[in-house]
């Protein structure tokens, strides 16, 4: 009932606004009683509030002077009402409120920020694959960008995206995998939970981050921590490598985990997945690719990283091609660069077996008998865990290249025993260019020099040539002339020949 020609015409009119107030329109109490009645609401308590409601998140909002710690002023009612909604998560606001630069001293202020960081905002993150490849500093502004370009596409999308811009604070990428979406509350946070977006051709999907019980993680949670996949898990033992990437990582890890359902949907799912307890790579493990345990090879993924699996020919991640095409004789020395071989201790817990477990009680006995490995074992400065596969050198000076510079050659031995040499030499070139098969750049810097000097004598030469032609031009004798000339020469051709005649009689 806002419009005054709804009213019956015993009930006063309300009063209209004035600048005074902030409030828009005010119902006497006789006119709002008359209408309880009207409304057949005969008890206040169930009464309907009929005053416009007063904006408490302008009050909570609006620009204060800063006081300082000795000139604070008391709390107005309006103000305590504002504060009182926000703690009950009643009024979302994206900060403290601001009237408590007035109210409250200034440590307070600061662990009233620690409060709306830590109890307020709502927080929804997401796992972005390694083949989207953010940046790791991206903008915030370029993240927007991109997920609105590709969300906005049709009419739907684009009122989505407008929500959802309107809803979002903040978003933050970690540089690594995971970007991290904060909303004023956990309200307005729980409106977008398992929201799937687009984001440069990958689908990312919104999920809650909240865990009120301590101890536990909940599967996003889980998918913020660094996690390598183990390939080829035929004859391993997870006891034994429990064990070992505790050690590598300096703490126990979280879990060694099977594909599970998920893993029946994709075409190669004969892997493992160790889940570390930080958050990044550990050290010893960066840019590792394959780790060598005794006799056994195994060949990690970090498929948070990169989204293709290590090659197993070269462990290198980063090539897409189905087959290798790195040569054979330079295979061991790219593999030394990202192999590893383990040369700590193996506890006694990796030599357990369940051959014997055919019962429940069986298994919950064996299963009793495992225990961690000992803190003093974990990784320590004074230990090696992991040292560099050698490579054997070849000494490739005795194969000296044209000009003197030496011939990239390889040695290999055939089936009788006598040593191959290879030189890798240039397709296309000659004299300098074909010197050595690797690129020398002071080779290739004489041979531009004296190429460009050739070039340039040649234009030089062609344009002396042009004036002297323009300065002196060249006449052609008359047919007449010509024909005296033939009859000299021919004269004196003859002569010459009865000369010689005469010498030699």
């Amino acid at each position: 009932m806002a419009d005054s020609d709804e009213v019956p015409a015993d009930v006063e009119a309300p009063t209209p606004q004035t600048e005074a107030g902030n409030y828009s329109t005010v119902w006497s109490p006789a006119a709002a009683a008359r209408l309880r009645e009207i409304g057949g609401l005969r008890e206040e308590t169930e009464a309907p509030d009929l005053t416009e409601a007063w904006r408490p998140s302008d009050i909570a909002t609006r620009d204060y002077p800063l006081h300082d710690d000795t000139a604070l002023r008391p709390m107005s009612e309006d103000e305590r009402s504002a504060l009182l909604a926000y703690v009950e998560r009643r009024l979302d606001l994206p900060g403290p409120p601001t009237f408590l630069a007035c109210t409250t001293p200034g440590l307070q202020r600061t662990a009233m920020m620690s409060y709306h960081q830590t109890q307020v905002e709502g927080v929804l993150i997401a796992d972005v694959p390694a083949r989207a490849r953010l940046g790791k500093h991206l903008p915030r502004q370029s993240i927007l960008r991109e997920l609105t370009d590709a969300n906005a596409r049709t009419e739907a999308g684009n009122l989505q995206m407008t929500h959802l811009l309107a809803a979002v604070q903040r978003v933050v990428f970690d540089g690594h995998y995971t970007l991290t979406f904060f909303f004023m509350s956990e309200r307005a946070s729980a409106a977008w939970a398992n929201t799937e977006l687009r984001l440069r051709e990958c689908s990312i999907k919104l999920q809650s981050a909240e865990n009120d019980v301590p101890g536990t993680r909940t599967s996003p949670q889980v998918a913020r921590h660094y996690a390598v996949k183990i390939l080829g898990t035929a004859g391993l033992d997870p006891i034994l490598l429990h064990s070992i990437f505790s050690q590598i990582a300096g703490e126990p890890i979280l879990d060694i985990r099977h594909p599970g359902v998920k893993g029946l949907a994709e075409y190669d799912n004969d892997y493992w997945t160790a889940i570390f307890a930080s958050m990044d790579c550990p050290s010893l493990l960066l840019n590792v690719t394959s780790l060598v345990i005794g006799d056994t090879k195994i060949i990690l993924h970090h498929y948070q990283h990169a989204s293709s699996r290590p090659c197993h020919n070269c462990f290198s991640p980063a090539h897409l091609r189905a087959r290798c095409r790195v040569p054979v004789d330079r295979r061991v020395e790219l593999r030394a660069t990202r192999q590893r071989r383990y040369v700590g201790g193996i506890t006694s817990t990796s030599q357990s077996r369940f051959d014997a477990c055919v019962t429940l009680a069986d298994l919950d006995s064996a299963l009793a008998n495992l225990t961690s490995p000992p803190v003093e074992h974990l990784i320590h400065p004074e230990h090696t865990l992991l040292e560099a596969i050698s490579v054997p050198v070849h000494d490739r000076s005795q194969h000296p290249g044209q000009n003197g510079h030496p011939a990239a050659s390889t040695d290999l031995t055939d089936a009788s025993g006598w040593s191959v040499i290879r030189r890798s030499q240039r397709r296309h070139g000659s004299g300098s260019g074909q010197a050595s098969g690797r690129h020398d750049p002071a080779v290739a810097r004489t041979g531009r020099n004296a190429r460009a000097g050739q070039r340039a004598s040649r234009r030089a030469s062609s344009a002396s040539t042009a004036s002297m032609t323009t300065a002196n031009p060249i006449r052609l004798p008359q047919p007449a002339q010509a024909t005296a000339m033939e009859t000299s020469v021919r004269t004196k051709v003859s002569s010459l020949l009865t000369a010689i005649e005469g010498d030699n009689s």
